[in-house]
């Protein structure tokens, strides 16, 4: 899936990911961390409910646990928001 036909995303595959919200995109230099450490694949993309994980490489990918979902969100928020100096 290609992420600019997206406006929020967050994606992980093994060794890259991207973080996008609200116009910002942001390359994601380690694997996000919703609460259980570090995952193995991510594929948020709400506006389709896609809301895929897989915590470990030999774990099954799964849905998203709620808490999960507002993890994300809470990450997305994070990495998208400039800092008000900035703006």
């Amino acid at each position: 899936m290609n992420d600019s036909y997206y406006s929020t995303v967050l994606r992980w595959h093994g060794k890259s990911g991207v973080a996008k919200h609200h116009g910002m995109t942001i390359t994601l230099p380690a694997a996000p961390d919703l609460g259980d450490g570090p995952v193995w694949m991510l594929e948020y993309r709400p506006e389709t409910g896609i809301r895929r994980i897989q915590l470990r490489s030999i774990d099954p990918p799964r849905d998203m646990e709620p808490a999960e979902i507002v993890a994300a969100d809470a990450l997305l928020r994070r990495l998208t928001t400039l800092p008000e100096i900035e703006r």
